[in-house]
């Protein structure tokens, strides 16, 4: 049958039913979906609980116990430390009172962290164990100057170089 001009294309009528049956296949298919995630997470949940639990029981006293001793070992370290570093400044700051704490060239004593230890005759490197900054460093210049060999001396940093070019 030819259309005119002005009539309405004819549509079918969808019924209540059909949109009633269409709403209930998606809150089926949404209800399965969520039911599906929920025992998907459970499982997840349940398979974590499993292997936090042989963890726990693997690990145990012996390890608790290994963690706990390089505890106390990394603390006993840092207080070692502590104390040597602590052992170090006064030994330092014993020979510096000795030396005059100032500098013998040009006076300067403002600031100790500025003053080096210096030997007198440049003999600096026939010294054993040449390192400048431990405490039996510190203990062998202060046998020496009680012995009164008067082989150092106190020189502030910009003195101490000019002094070695």
């Amino acid at each position: 049958m030819p259309l005119r001009e002005h009539e309405p294309v004819p549509v079918r009528p969808v019924g209540v039913l059909t949109v009633a049956r269409s709403a209930r296949r998606l809150a089926r298919m949404e209800e399965r979906e969520r039911k599906q995630g929920a025992r998907t997470a459970a499982k997840d949940a349940r398979a974590a609980a499993r292997q936090e639990h042989r963890l726990r029981a693997s690990t145990g006293r012996r390890a608790r116990r290994e963690s706990q001793r390089r505890a106390g070992e990394a603390l006993r370290r840092q207080l070692r430390q502590q104390q040597r570093n602590a052992l170090k400044r006064r030994l330092r700051a014993e020979v510096f009172a000795a030396l005059g704490d100032r500098c013998g060239r040009c006076g300067f004593d403002h600031d100790a962290r500025a003053l080096q230890i210096d030997h007198v005759r440049g003999d600096g490197s026939s010294d054993p164990g040449r390192d400048a900054a431990s405490c039996a460093y510190y203990r062998r210049v202060r046998v020496s100057m009680g012995a009164g060999e008067g082989r150092y001396q106190l020189l502030c940093a910009n003195c101490n170089l000019i002094k070695a070019y």
